[in-house]
C-alpha cells in the first residue's frame, strides 16, 4: 500500500560511482552490515596491498588497526598471517560477541568516538590503518577523518575501499 511505501533518491558519484541514497539514517549505521565474505580473490587482492604497504615502512611487525572490523574475519586473516599486532575497531556488539571473533583483537568502539582506553594504547602508534566499505557508514566525515588521524604513526599508510555499484554487479 502507499501508506508503507517511501520514496527513496540514490546519488550515485559520476567519478567515483560511489552511491549514496538520500533518506534519513538507520539507528545501526555505525555498525557493520555485510552479507558477503571474504573471498580466496579478496584475500589475494588485500594481502597484495598489505604486503607492498609493509614493505615501504621500517616495521617487521607493524601495528595494523582495522577501523569496522566486524566480526573480525581479517583480523583472523592477518594474525594467521603471521602479523601479530592487529587490532580491529567495530561498534556492533552483536558482531563483537559472535562466536567466530577474535575477541582478543577486536575493540568496542567507533572512530567518532574512539574510547580513552584505545586512544590511550594506540595514539600515533598504526603503522597501517585499514578501513574497508566501511568509510560511508559515517556520519561526519571530519570526525572519522579526525579520529583515524589521530591513530597514525608519522610516515603510516591509509587503506580504504569504497563498495562500486559496478564491482557488485560485474562480480
Amino acid at each position: 500500500s502507499s501508506e508503507d511505501s517511501t520514496d527513496l533518491i540514490i546519488h550515485r558519484c559520476p567519478v567515483c560511482s560511489h552511491v549514496q541514497q538520500s533518506s534519513s539514517i538507520v539507528s545501526y549505521n555505525l555498525d557493520v552490515i555485510t552479507t558477503s565474505s571474504l573471498s580466496p580473490l579478496t584475500l589475494q587482492k588485500r594481502d597484495i596491498v598489505i604486503d607492498d604497504l609493509v614493505s615501504k615502512i621500517s616495521a617487521k611487525d607493524p601495528v595494523i588497526i582495522e577501523i569496522g572490523a566486524y566480526r573480525g574475519q581479517y583480523v583472523n586473516h592477518l594474525l594467521e598471517r603471521g602479523f601479530s599486532n592487529v587490532i580491529g575497531l567495530e561498534h556492533g556488539l552483536d558482531s563483537i560477541r559472535n562466536s567466530m571473533c577474535p575477541s582478543d583483537h577486536i575493540k568496542h568502539g567507533h572512530v567518532h568516538d574512539l574510547p580513552k582506553s584505545f586512544i590511550d594504547y594506540y595514539s600515533e602508534a598504526c603503522d597501517i590503518l585499514l578501513c574497508f566499505n566501511f568509510l560511508e557508514h559515517s556520519t561526519n566525515l571530519h570526525l572519522f577523518m579526525s579520529g583515524i588521524a589521530s591513530l597514525l604513526k608519522e610516515g603510516a599508510y591509509v587503506y580504504f575501499t569504497m563498495p562500486s555499484v559496478d564491482y557488485i554487479l560485474r562480480e
